[in-house]
């Protein structure tokens, strides 16, 4: 209602006043069975009923809650942890990863999350791309050239382990000749 419609009355007029009413005496609730609710059964039975439908919704709620994270991690994205110092000055040893493949096709300098199933571990790995299929690798005492290039490895950790050095001594120490990759990535001694 708008305002200029409510009358206020002035000092001089008589304002109404309300009937003064007797206060009414309440009825004694019912006696219960339990002494500790002093409620009248019925209300009792709705206060149980709405406690029931809350708990019903919290309960509810938490199942999606856990079927929507179960259906992410399994179709969407993978949880993945760096074990190691192969990452080194990209990613430290223990770094948690969120991954998804939707939509992706890899490239070179690209993080991947692999599993490496011919070992039988099913731990997955973290490692960067340095080619893509039809690219040639050649591997020296020094640099790794990909396509007659020499590859540009700005993310190498020099102090500490996990360039191309590291990898010849570990070669050396371990086979008496040298292995030469193919094309294919397989090794020739």
């Amino acid at each position: 209602m708008p305002f200029f419609d409510t009358h206020t009355p002035f000092p001089d007029e008589e304002a109404e006043q309300p009937p003064v009413t007797e206060p009414q005496p309440q009825e004694a609730p019912e006696p219960t069975d339990d002494p500790v609710s002093p409620l009248p059964p019925a209300n009792r039975e709705n206060r149980r009923a709405a406690f029931a439908s809350t708990l019903f919704d919290y309960v509810e709620i938490i199942c999606l809650s856990l079927a929507v994270v179960l259906f992410c991690t399994m179709f969407l994205f993978r949880h993945a942890v760096v074990d190691g110092s192969s990452m080194n000055n990209t990613l430290s040893d223990g770094e948690h990863l969120i991954t998804s493949d939707l939509f992706y096709t890899p490239a070179a300098g690209d993080i991947v999350v692999f599993e490496d199933r011919a070992t039988g571990v099913e731990k997955p790995l973290v490692k960067r791309i340095i080619a893509v299929g039809g690219d040639t690798v050649e591997l020296t005492r020094d640099r790794v050239y990909v396509n007659g290039t020499a590859l540009d490895e700005l993310y190498v950790c020099l102090t500490g382990g996990g360039g191309i050095r590291d990898y010849f001594a570990f070669m050396e120490a371990h086979y008496d000749k040298l292995p030469v990759l193919r094309d294919d990535g397989t090794e020739v001694y």
